[in-house]
């Protein structure tokens, strides 16, 4: 990444030049006027990103050698007159693309890999330097329909370098591949809100599990979690640093805060937001119900001054929601959240601020419509084994520092 400093007599601009072959320099400039160096600093960057993904052109060097951050023995590098035979040469691009995998490549399996590939496109296309935009277009296409989109990328990747070659054997002027993108081969699957019958079945069975194992470990507080998760809205690094300390016993504070060992936690809205609403204090009891004794709501040490590793709670929520259906994760009980609240007649702005959402069409994909209303969720909570029956409300005295009792602050 390009860099300015001061120096005696200006200001020096640091940046990086890399080239076809793998290799790079660094170079300098100087400009005393520092608007200037700004501006040329931004042109840096913009060289490094261009020569870095190997996209310099004739066209694209004029600006970079008008400021002076291209010489003519760069170009000569980016633009051999005789790098390889005059005409197209099927056998000579093979060698050079075997050459290019060796230098950039750390994997023998890679290097096979790529090298069937490149002969596979080399064989599929014929003269490479020929290709056009819409002939890439159009066989990403055909093989998306073939093979997996990450497949698909992979061999774009290839064909992207070996038309680079051609570019450096003066072949082409353009690499058509490099006009083309990926493909999104991560399809966003949003998750479901769990319906009413459902949410009975999970907690039913968060219960059972809890009486059948020890205490100090993440299923022993199975129940609690699945109430935290419902009942609040919480994401999963919100459950995990959940502390004693975030309830005044009507509302849960979602807060930053420093951890045990110095760093600090920030949830992912990166601002403080309470999560108050009627008749939440049965949920607030069985998740804060027993005496304030400070550190991590789940944890596995008997100081609590320690949170259960992140992933664990992906994998231990599965013991009760998997059998129900594949698609519903620790984030589903997120999605039943506010598709309850909305049920129970919410205002959009209420519920979007409850989500810590800071746009309000991300709370409409949140928002599910099920067949079984989820606006009479609370007679379901019961006590989990092994708390008593009757369970005390945590002092409305007491607040986490920065925060006021009062349930305005929802709509500070």
């Amino acid at each position: 990444m390009a860099s300015l400093t001061r120096y005696s007599k200006g200001y020096k601009i640091r940046y990086r030049v890399y080239y076809p072959d793998g290799a790079d320099r660094v170079v300098f400039t100087y400009r005393t006027d520092r608007p200037e160096a700004v501006r040329l600093k931004g042109q840096a960057e913009s060289l490094e990103s261009i020569t870095r993904q190997n996209a310099l052109t004739p066209e694209t060097a004029i600006p970079f050698v008008h400021h002076r951050l291209l010489t003519e023995a760069d170009l000569q590098r980016w633009r051999p007159r005789r790098a390889g035979p005059l005409r197209y040469d099927a056998k000579a691009l093979d060698e050079a693309y075997r050459r290019e995998c060796q230098v950039r490549c750390t994997s023998a399996e890679t290097i096979v890999e790529n090298r069937r590939r490149a002969g596979k496109l080399l064989a599929e296309f014929g003269n490479l330097a020929r290709l056009t935009e819409a002939d890439v277009r159009a066989w990403q296409q055909v093989r998306a329909a073939e093979v997996a989109r990450k497949t698909v990328n992979l061999e774009l990747d290839v064909l992207r370098q070996q038309v680079d070659l051609c570019q450096r054997f003066g072949w082409c002027e353009a690499n058509a591949a490099r006009a083309v993108r990926h493909l999104p081969w991560k399809v966003s699957r949003l998750p479901q809100a769990l319906s009413f019958v459902q949410v009975q079945v999970v907690l039913t069975r968060a219960r059972e599990a809890v009486a059948e194992a020890p205490p100090s470990s993440l299923v022993g507080q199975l129940y609690r979690l699945v109430v935290a998760g419902i009942y609040f809205g919480l994401r999963r690094g919100e459950l995990q640093h959940l502390v004693w300390g975030d309830t005044n016993g009507r509302q849960v504070f979602v807060q930053g805060k420093t951890l045990p060992d110095g760093r600090s936690w920030v949830p992912k809205d990166r601002e403080a937001r309470v999560i108050a609403y009627p008749g939440i204090e049965p949920p607030i009891a069985l998740v804060f119900g027993e005496e304030p004794k400070g550190g991590y709501v789940f944890s596995p040490a008997e100081d609590r001054q320690r949170p259960f590793y992140a992933d664990y709670f992906t994998e231990v929520i599965r013991l009760v929601l998997k059998p129900l259906s594949p698609a519903l994760t620790l984030h589903s009980l997120r999605h039943a959240f506010a598709t309850w609240r909305l049920e129970m007649g919410e205002s959009m702005a209420r519920v979007q601020r409850l989500m810590g959402h800071a746009d309000a069409n991300t709370l409409m994909r949140y928002a599910h419509i099920e067949p079984d209303p989820l606006a009479d969720l609370l007679p379901l909570l019961e006590n989990p084994p092994g708390l008593p029956p009757s369970l005390p409300l945590i002092s409305s005295s007491t607040s986490p520092p920065g925060n006021s009792n009062s349930s305005d602050n929802l709509d500070n």
